[in-house]
């Protein structure tokens, strides 16, 4: 809890106020049980001067016990909600810094379960339970100062049962932590779950899964239902427990002082006092159980956002250079590189001098796609080396390196807002007149017009309003937008229809001209012009050359080629 405090914006204002408000509640509670017992006594010796003082002195004592607590509430909600801000602001800043590699790893719904449920937990302790979990025992202890002052033999026997209550606690409190760090990692996988069906429901639908995962998310279902219910059963036997012992003390003073009232050993006023204030002794310590439970749940919850929090960021340190008068813009010198014990490039050299095409072609899992991600720095534990922009990227600052390179990936992602803010959120104080020029080179500005607010229409999550062609071209005007010095293009038109496809092919010819580019081909008919095309196999560049050198070799690109061009004749493209 220090930790966290420690990362809070300055609120030593409602510090101070909470502690004020304890120190005053403290003081006032003690007050009403004083005033109440002399207001009894006077009443009963008919001394109506006394009675009508403390009787005022009662009702002032109320309303200020009422500020207190009023001020206890909106300090600590205050200082509540900050620490909910922080921890949901420092999660998503987080998961924007982790690197690449780490992301990969992460189920994206155990990352939100982290940032919600488990966020969720912890509020709602700071909000109910954190306050009442250091305030009442400190009343509890004023309390039995005081109880002591007004008969020290009666308050002796009265919390005789104290220990036992104690010993309650701690033996029946283990196992609450247990069941609630169980059931937060159940409604993770319940996340896990539900994103995956949302994320692939096409697939779900397609395939008629829906028994299958209906069955998968049951069974998540019912075992957080069943964590739940023992998380409650423990918290039951804990509280039943706890509450029945701390009526064990009401029962000693009503017998015990109702006997020395009668003696005239305390007066009524008294024995009213030490009732009150015994109630202020024992039912927060019966409560400190439920407390000290949401604490532990919540410390469980908080464990599992620090494992977020703590995760080593992805690197900020380096350099920006000018990349102006760089001619080579990629040198990958013996690059070695896998996925854990999974190899997939090997020793592998190649250069993109400024103003080629390069294209990649290969069969799935030849390292293609790896490639973009090694140039960009999503991934650093390589061996080898890559200089970008004639300079070593591991002496690029990571952010200004990424700002001279725009990726199109073959998954195309368009964010639920306008087409002008998709496309204009790589480039601050872009014009109107570089906005159309970007979409008209992309082939895309004639399909946005006849949209119904043009470059003001809103796209639908996962650009579903949108053709898989359309998103790639307003994947490329907002490429194209940021102006880079390299372009990275995965493109994807094996998966388009032919219109589709020759629409898109009509924008990467456009693109390609007079820019230095990195292409991944899937239909190698779209880099026919390509400077140089690279074969890879297995994670080796096995040939290399133009498209014309390529088939004049009879090897491996001139069996891909004509495989591919053959199936398409045929019409099974």
């Amino acid at each position: 809890m220090k930790k966290l405090i420690s990362r809070l914006p300055n609120l030593k204002g409602y510090y101070f106020l909470a502690g004020m408000c304890l120190i005053g509640e403290l003081i006032f509670t003690l007050a009403m049980a004083q005033s109440l017992k002399v207001l009894i006594d006077s009443s009963l010796m008919q001394a109506q001067d006394s009675f009508y003082l403390y009787l005022g002195i009662l009702v002032l004592t109320a309303v200020f016990l009422a500020l207190c607590i009023s001020g206890q509430t909106l300090s600590v909600g205050k200082i509540s909600e900050a620490i909910t801000y922080t921890l949901r602001k420092e999660g998503t800043q987080k998961l924007l810094a982790l690197p690449q590699y780490k992301l990969d790893k992460m189920h994206s719904g155990d990352s939100m379960s982290k940032l919600t449920n488990d966020l969720q937990m912890v509020s709602q302790f700071l909000n109910h339970d954190a306050y009442l979990l250091v305030s009442r025992p400190l009343l509890a202890l004023v309390s039995f100062v005081y109880l002591l002052y007004l008969n020290w033999q009666l308050t002796i026997i009265s919390i005789a049962v104290l220990p036992l209550l104690f010993s309650t606690t701690f033996f029946l409190g283990k196992p609450i932590s247990k069941f609630s760090k169980e059931q937060q990692d159940e409604l993770s996988n319940m996340n896990n779950t539900t994103q995956d069906i949302l994320g692939g429901i096409s697939i779900v639908k397609a395939f008629n899964l829906e028994d299958l995962m209906r069955d998968k998310f049951s069974k998540q279902v019912e075992t957080s239902m069943n964590r739940g219910i023992e998380l409650a059963k423990k918290r039951a036997v804990l509280e039943s427990f706890t509450v029945g012992i701390s009526f064990l003390p009401f029962v000693v003073t009503f017998g015990l002082g109702g006997y020395l009232t009668v003696r005239g050993s305390l007066t009524p006023g008294e024995l009213l006092a030490f009732i009150n204030l015994l109630n202020n002794l024992t039912f927060p310590l019966a409560q400190l159980p439920s407390h000290y439970g949401s604490y532990k749940a919540s410390m469980q919850g908080l464990k599992r956002i620090y494992d977020l929090l703590n995760e080593e960021d992805e690197r900020k340190n380096g350099e920006s250079f000018d990349v102006k008068d760089a001619s080579t813009l990629v040198e990958v010198k013996n690059l070695t590189f896998g996925y854990d014990d999974n190899s997939v490039l090997k020793n592998l050299s190649f250069k993109v001098k400024k103003g080629e095409t390069v294209a990649l072609v290969g069969s799935s899992g030849s390292g293609k796609s790896t490639i973009f991600k090694l140039l960009t720095g999503f991934y650093t534990n390589y061996q080898g080396k890559i200089d970008m922009f004639e300079k070593d990227i591991e002496s690029w600052n990571l952010d200004k390196l990424r700002s001279n390179i725009s990726t199109v990936s073959q998954e195309t992602f368009l964010f639920p807002t306008t087409i002008r803010e998709n496309l204009t959120m790589v480039c601050e104080n872009c014009t109107e007149t570089q906005l159309i020029k970007a979409a008209t080179i992309a082939n895309a500005h004639e399909f946005i017009k006849k949209q119904p607010n043009g470059y003001d229409t809103v796209v639908e999550e996962k650009g579903d309003n949108y053709s898989g062609g359309q998103k790639q071209r307003l994947a490329i005007a907002r490429a194209l937008l940021k102006e880079p010095d390299l372009l990275l293009l995965d493109e994807a038109t094996s998966s388009l229809d032919t219109e589709s496809e020759a629409l898109v092919q009509k924008a990467l010819d456009n693109v390609l001209i007079g820019s230095t580019s990195i292409v991944i081909a899937h239909r190698l008919s779209t880099i026919i012009n390509a400077d140089r095309i690279l074969v890879l196999d297995k994670g080796n560049i096995v040939e290399e050359g133009n498209h014309k050198e390529l088939l004049n070799k009879k090897g491996v690109y001139h069996n891909l080629y004509h495989k591919q061009f053959d199936s398409r004749k045929g019409g099974v493209a």
